[in-house]
């Protein structure tokens, strides 16, 4: 899934391609219910196995994707969040396979552990108290380090359904992780002394390679950095260098906008989608897109803020003051097409976020001026432009093609939408 926020209007200009005009039917969810009382208000949902997970105010609920049935509820310690408002204290919560797992928090801290539930009735399966790195369809893997230089960190894989270990490796005492971004499985460690860098792939837990580091005046752990499973080096002012994580030759070489060579991390607010790096904006406000398995840019800039989506070989721009999207090939720079979200209906409104995958996006907006309007969603198909709208509702989740909504807002009500009906 992904998630961005868009601001800006689009400042260079839009070539002139035909518009896809609105359909206005708009999609009918497949079912609603009621979330309980006790339970507050919805505040998001995860889908997958036929599983919708709702986080409500009070607790988690659990309903059949088909019918909508509740399947098992939990609740959980509420925390005021800072617009004052109870939500369920969780760090993070997500569908892996058949299992649902969430980390519990106190007071918006996380507790250090993580649950591992089945997906279908709720029962906790086993703790993990070793943070999870990553997900497979039927593990998951840890990393455990300890809290002083002399303690090494341990990497180990868990089945779901028992928690029993598949493998398990060690690090080298005094290793320093280095900083991790998006998804992936690759993880690397510097020694202690910054010079020696030790890669491993977290899939099978074998050790890809370990090879010196160039010794420069900052230390390695600043200098490397891994984005979406690619080892990456700024070394030098303006550059950013593909690094081969099994000997530490240099893949590829692309120039950056900006100067992160003064002690700052690179980039400062990294945006990586679908294994493209979104680089830091250029004076002109417009951002390069860094392919981050050739090093290659794509022809044409974007503003950063208005990227709604980032595909194989598109992205798409909304210019939110009118309330139109543009999609670019990310190869030829050239238009795919242009859609409008009903400009009678977007007048007035604000986007405040976007979820994606490959087929749909869908565009939650709210009015500018509080109780001058309604909430409402636009769903937008990726292949063609066209363009649909629901009204007071506020989308909570989205993934496997679904979509969990909650509203309208004088209600705690959560409705499920399949994309693929429309």
């Amino acid at each position: 899934m992904t998630i961005l926020a868009a601001g800006a209007a689009l400042v260079a200009s839009v070539p002139s391609v035909e518009f896809r005009p609105p359909v206005v039917s708009a999609p009918q969810p497949r079912w609603t219910i009621d979330v309980p009382a006790d339970f507050g208000a919805p505040q998001r949902a995860d889908i997958g196995g036929n599983v919708v997970v709702v986080t409500a105010q009070w607790g988690l609920m659990a309903f059949d994707r088909e019918s909508g049935d509740r399947l098992w509820r939990l609740y959980l310690r509420p925390v005021l969040d800072e617009e004052g408002i109870y939500v369920a204290d969780t760090d993070t919560d997500t569908v892996v396979g058949d299992s649902f797992i969430f980390r519990p928090a106190y007071l918006g801290v996380a507790e250090g552990y993580d649950q591992v539930l089945d997906l279908r009735t709720g029962i906790e399966r086993w703790t993990s108290y070793a943070g999870v790195l990553t997900f497979g369809e039927s593990s998951v893997t840890t990393l455990d380090c300890g809290w002083d230089l002399y303690t090494p960190c341990t990497l180990a894989a868990h089945t779901l359904t028992t928690g029993d270990m598949l493998w398990r490796v060690e690090t080298p005492p005094a290793s320093q992780r280095l900083q991790r971004e998006g998804d992936g499985s690759l993880i690397a460690f510097t020694d202690s002394t910054g010079q020696t860098i030790t890669t491993f792939d977290l899939t099978s837990g074998n050790q890809l390679g370990r090879w010196p580091t160039e010794p420069t005046a900052r230390s390695a752990e600043n200098e490397y950095l891994i984005f979406d499973g690619r080892l990456l080096y700024e070394g030098e002012p303006g550059a950013i260098q593909g690094i081969d994580p099994s000997n530490g030759d240099v893949l590829w070489t692309a120039r950056t906008e900006a100067d992160y060579s003064y002690g700052a991390e690179y980039p400062a607010n990294p945006v990586v989608l679908n294994g493209r790096l979104i680089d830091e904006p250029a004076n002109d406000g417009q951002s390069r897109i860094i392919d981050l398995t050739t090093g290659s840019v794509a022809p044409k800039p974007c503003r950063r803020e208005n990227i709604a989506y980032l595909g194989t070989d598109m992205v798409l721009e909304l210019d939110d003051h009118r309330g139109i999207f543009t999609a670019t090939s990310l190869k030829t720079g050239e238009p795919h097409w242009q859609s409008t979200i009903e400009a009678e209906r977007f007048g007035g409104q604000q986007i405040y976020e976007h979820h994606a995958d490959d087929t749909w996006i869908v565009t939650s907006s709210h009015p500018i001026a509080l109780g001058q309007g309604e909430n409402r969603l636009f769903f937008l198909d990726l292949a063609t432009g066209t363009s649909r709208t629901l009204t007071d509702m506020q989308a909570i989740g989205y993934g496997d093609g679904a979509m969990a909504a909650a509203g309208p807002d004088t209600s705690a009500q959560v409705s499920l939408i399949e994309l693929d009906d429309y």
